[in-house]
């Protein structure tokens, strides 16, 4: 350690250096910290009410909407000559309720065909509906969710800005990410032609060489085994149909790059953003310096919801390791559960691989801990 490198916060200090705990940055010259804003995975509930049933003037559809503080409110609408069908009363039910005084301040409701479609106003606020009325069905798509806590010593992903221009960071969570989706239509070349190609995916390239075979449904089948023959477990998979490869990432949030030549087109399903997550990669979230620092590798607190958080950008910072872990050169990214944000030596079904610029930095295998060297600028 440098004269010029110091841990941010209290340490315990042994015979020869400092021992940091989770979530502490080794400052030095280069390392770059910001403050991100917590705001995942929050969600707005979403209700229906479906309208059914023979069409009738002076029919009428009710429901009761109970609000987040235990008010209920009866809606209704009445229908009157000129509605015409159900989706005229869909559309006067959810002006009802958008001129209800109570619930239209915490509700939106909008209409297509027969259906009304309530959508909260404030994410994590839920409501209550039911249907009273004969011919009118509710139901809940989406349910409210509030923001998670943050926890220390974690990667996390940065995507779009706050209302207040503050840039909007969260865990890596599989159920967030999604999976890229690739397809390779293949047309019909002459006899002895190959259709030549490259996949890469996890920093590595994979060159393809299939040789055309009868026609274009056949060579695609073929190209479908080579690639799932040739590739290594949770990376790509491919799938045939007709004349139709298509490429899907085994983990939510893995990129990879598909090189086709001739005789083969390339389009995306589902490609980049949430796909990519490494290219959304913002920093590591740091330890609070009010937190208590009373053990090594507990995850021993967290950030609390919808608030800023500090993270460092680019430097060192200590991360918890698994217990007996050999740390080499690769560092993989947990994308499961409670787990997600955590990094790995050894890869997983349910981890992405970093790229080159995260590595593994000193070790304390007493105590389960390393330096992540995140963006330091050194590989």
């Amino acid at each position: 350690m440098s004269a010029a490198s110091f841990f941010v916060g209290p340490t315990q200090v042994g015979a020869l250096l400092a021992v940091a705990f989770l979530g502490q940055v080794l400052m030095e010259p280069t390392t770059k910290r910001e403050t991100f804003a917590n705001e995942s995975p929050q969600a707005a509930q979403v209700s229906t009410l479906t309208l059914s049933g023979v069409y009738a003037d002076g029919k009428t559809f009710s429901s009761d909407i109970t609000l987040a503080d235990g008010r209920t409110f009866s809606i209704s609408y009445t229908t009157v000559a000129g509605d015409t069908d159900n989706t005229g009363a869909a559309t006067k039910l959810a002006a009802a309720i958008n001129d209800h005084e109570q619930v239209g301040g915490q509700v939106l409701a909008s209409a297509a065909l027969s259906v009304v479609t309530l959508t909260g106003r404030s994410p994590g606020i839920g409501f209550t509906v039911a249907a009273t009325s004969a011919d009118l069905a509710a139901a809940t798509t989406t349910a409210a969710a509030g923001a998670d806590d943050m926890p220390i010593a974690r990667v996390v992903l940065t995507q779009g800005t706050t209302t207040q221009g503050s840039k909007k960071a969260f865990l890596p969570k599989s159920s967030i990410l999604a999976a890229q989706v690739s397809t390779l239509t293949v047309a019909a070349l002459t006899a002895g032609q190959q259709y030549a190609f490259i996949l890469e995916v996890d920093g590595e390239s994979y060159p393809f060489a299939v040789l055309f075979d009868t026609d274009a449904n056949t060579s695609a089948a073929a190209i479908e085994a080579a690639i799932n023959g040739l590739l290594p477990a949770d990376t790509i998979l491919a799938a045939v149909a007709t004349n139709v490869v298509t490429l899907t990432a085994e983990v939510e949030g893995k990129p990879f790059t598909v090189r086709p030549g001739s005789g083969l087109t390339l389009a995306h399903t589902t490609e980049g953003g949430l796909a990519d997550a490494l290219s959304l990669l913002g920093g590591v979230s740091e330890r609070p310096d009010t937190l208590e620092r009373t053990d090594y590798d507990a995850d021993e607190g967290v950030w609390p919801a919808l608030r800023g958080f500090n993270a460092t950008v680019a430097g060192k910072i200590q991360v918890a390791v698994p217990a007996g872990a050999v740390l080499g050169f690769d560092v993989y990214l947990e994308t499961d559960g409670a787990d997600a944000g955590k990094v790995y030596p050894t890869a997983a079904s349910t981890r992405l691989k970093l790229p080159s610029w995260v590595r593994w930095g000193e070790h304390d295998a007493t105590n389960n801990t390393a330096l992540l060297r995140f963006n330091d600028g050194a590989l």
